[in-house]
Order: C-alpha cells, then structure tokens, then sequence
C-alpha cells in the first residue's frame, strides 16, 4: 500500500533528492492505486503500478525487464515443448532405441556388447 502522507519519505534514487512529486492517476480513499512519481531535481519518473512504487534506477527497472521478457520467451518454449512430448511414454523412447540399434548392427555387422 503505497499512501499519499508517505511521499516526504521517498527520495531519487539518482540524484538522491527528497524534493519528489507524486501525480496519481487512480486513487482509493488515502492510497495511490495508479500513478507516477516524478523527481524535480533531475526530472526521472518512476511508476506506481497496484500501489507499488518502482523506485529502481534505470539500469536495473530496464533489466527488469529484459528479464521479465527471458521469463515470457521461456514459458513459451515450455508449452511449446510440453505439446511436442503430449503423449510421449518411456517404453516409447526404448522401442526407438532398440529399432536404433538394429539398424546400427544390421549396417555394420558390429556388436557393442562383445568385447575385441
């Protein structure tokens, strides 16, 4: 919960300024909802999303999201995955192996578990 009456206690993270401007876009009865809080000093803006204030420095709010991005790309490659083995079974796997194997002893008359 992020309240109007605790805005003298915030101070930029850049220029570390307590001068910090609030311009709430959503509010419910003393709480920001939605909104932005911007320093005078060095004119940064930072966001207040579901009363959370995000209060990083640059380098690390944008890494963030790079990282927020990595985690999305990934849950895609998951479900993809996760289609790829939909039915997929263990005994599957071996029947392959086994029919990989012939194939490797029919083509060079080889036998991987005798010893030379």
């Amino acid at each position: 919960m992020f309240a109007i009456d605790m805005l003298d206690r915030l101070a930029c993270p850049e220029c570390k300024n307590f001068s910090v401007e609030v311009k709430p876009f959503l509010t419910k009865q003393n709480e920001i909802i939605e909104g932005e809080i911007s320093c005078s000093s060095c004119r940064r803006q930072y966001p207040i999303n579901e009363s959370i204030p995000n209060m990083l420095p640059d380098d690390l709010r944008l890494q963030k999201i790079t990282k927020e991005r990595s985690w999305q790309e990934w849950r895609k490659r998951l479900s993809l995955f996760k289609q790829r083995i939909k039915g997929w079974t263990e005994e599957d796997s071996r029947l392959n192996t086994d029919k990989i194997w012939k194939r490797l002893l029919q083509a060079k008359n080889v036998n991987p578990y005798r010893r030379n």
